[in-house]
């Protein structure tokens, strides 16, 4: 079992405790996405789905999405809700590195969001992941990415993500990073924590994993290397959504 997987499969049973209301944010991402994907984006491919995040508010805009992830726990869950919603996504343990032959020319977006590419800690790892996508896809498609702002974040180095505080006494929920980097800043362990308010106290527990700090010019020439041909960052304040946005797409 890799690093990530155990990470999310250790998350899943609580996975919804990290939004302010699941379900909303769900149908959220859903219609602003689904606004950035231009003409004939389906059928839909989300190769870090989680438990449907993404792929399950894009079907509900009526887009034909597939949905994969690492983590058999959280597709499990995806699968429950995608029956609870009433939409025919379907749910796939599958690892993003790994190209299917089934895929290839079949999809007219691939995405990966919520800082999914920084679990792939090398070069050979995220150009695999790059090179899978890109067989994905028709002429004419696009790969959609969304990344925390590395270039920024390498150069101070934060030790901690800024904690939320979410729900309503006495019921509370308090979620929180904490960040230690490699000497070389190219990674940093992450300490991901879930504190809920009990009677007795603030209860939770902590899951760690190891990320990369993905720098844009080391995303760039990954996707050129893999054959996209065109490139385009879409800023949060441009697009709405909380990270950066990275467009890679076929001629």
């Amino acid at each position: 079992m890799s690093d990530a997987q155990r990470f999310y499969d250790d998350l899943a049973p609580e996975y919804e405790a990290i939004f302010v209301d699941w379900d909303k944010g769900m149908r959220w991402q859903g219609e602003l996405i689904a606004g950035l994907l231009g003409p004939a984006p389906d059928p839909v491919l989300d190769v870090a789905a989680g438990m449907g995040t993404q792929a399950l508010g894009l079907a509900l805009r009526g887009l034909k999405v597939r949905a994969r992830d690492l983590s058999p726990a959280l597709v499990e869950r995806g699968r429950r809700q995608a029956e609870r919603l009433g939409v025919p996504v379907a749910f796939e343990v599958a690892d993003m590195r790994v190209a299917q032959a089934a895929d290839a020319g079949r999809y007219g977006t691939v995405i990966g969001f919520d800082n999914a590419l920084v679990h792939l800690l090398t070069d050979r790892e995220l150009g695999a992941a790059l090179g899978a996508a890109r067989q994905a896809l028709r002429p004419g498609g696009r790969f959609l990415t969304s990344l925390r702002d590395y270039d920024a974040l390498v150069t101070d180095r934060p030790a901690l993500d800024p904690p939320r505080l979410l729900g309503s006494a006495p019921a509370r929920r308090l979620v929180l990073q904490v960040w230690t980097w490699a000497p070389d800043g190219k990674s940093y362990q992450l300490d991901h924590i879930v504190l809920r308010e009990a009677p007795g106290g603030w209860q939770g527990h902590t899951r760690r994993t190891t990320c990369r700090a993905l720098l844009r010019a080391e995303l760039e020439q990954a996707a050129r290397a893999a054959g996209f041909t065109s490139l385009e960052w879409i800023p949060p304040e441009r697009s709405g959504y909380y990270q950066p946005i990275f467009v890679a797409g076929l001629a």
